[in-house]
């Protein structure tokens, strides 16, 4: 993928402006640093048009403490793949911990798991949820140690150096040069410029989703228990 800075010189070259080097890059001046600026919102406005571009796909690991229930989720995350939640124990023996709704969890585990009068409740976790303040929970409450792994779609981090690279496939920069281009057109006031590279913007967009989205046709029972309603399909993100 292009740099920060060969991004911004493609903009910059396309609107007939002086272009910038490595060595004068973090002293840009006027429409230099507006271009800089654009091409960070740009590349934001492409992350954002869809939750789970494979290019923002990661992955990490947590490792409980006994007694621990709920921990943060990894920083910059943009929304979690809870089908991919499993537990690793002995480097080898993996068991997946499928997920249940927050509400479920309320209703079925939480007295159970908060109870402070005993350690009677602390086993090996069986499933995982979300909770409403950017955390992932484990119930029963991990008993010991465990190493647990899940997946994540990432968000936008700015770029700062000119030697920085976004996570976009190099064959999609153009679409950060559009994007970049209409809002220079808006800053100008070129109503009609901006309109043409907005409607390049969609286009390239929706070639990407093309590419790229590869959406399931068919829907899975998630049930986990017998008291749960079967065929019903959980919510993936909060």
């Amino acid at each position: 993928m292009a740099t920060y800075l060969q991004l911004c010189n493609f903009v910059l070259r396309s609107l007939n402006e002086v272009e910038l080097t490595s060595a004068n890059f973090a002293n840009s001046r006027g429409v230099q640093t507006a271009v800089k600026d654009f091409v960070n919102r740009s590349i934001n406005d492409i992350y954002t048009a869809e939750l789970e571009w494979p290019f923002l796909h990661s992955d990490t690991t947590i490792t409980t403490v006994a007694g621990t229930a709920e921990y943060a989720l990894s920083s910059g995350y943009k929304s979690v793949d809870v089908d991919t939640v499993y537990l690793i124990e002995a480097s080898t023996d993996i068991k997946t911990l499928p997920y249940i709704p927050y509400e479920q969890f309320a209703i079925q585990f939480r007295e159970r798991d908060l109870d402070p009068t005993t350690t009677d409740n602390r086993a090996k976790p069986e499933y995982n949820y979300l909770t409403q303040d950017d955390k992932i929970g484990f119930t029963p409450v991990p008993d010991k140690e465990y190493t647990i792994h899940y997946e994540f779609w990432q968000t936008h981090t700015d770029l700062s150096a000119s030697t920085d690279e976004p996570l976009l496939p190099a064959r999609y920069q153009d679409t950060v040069v559009a994007r970049s281009e209409y809002y220079v057109h808006q800053l100008r006031s070129d109503l009609q410029a901006s309109t043409f590279k907005h409607a390049e913007y969609e286009k390239r967009i929706e070639r990407m989703r093309i590419d790229l989205i590869n959406k399931p046709n068919y829907m899975r029972s998630t049930s986990v228990s017998s008291g749960s309603r079967s065929g019903a399909r959980h919510a993936k993100y909060f």
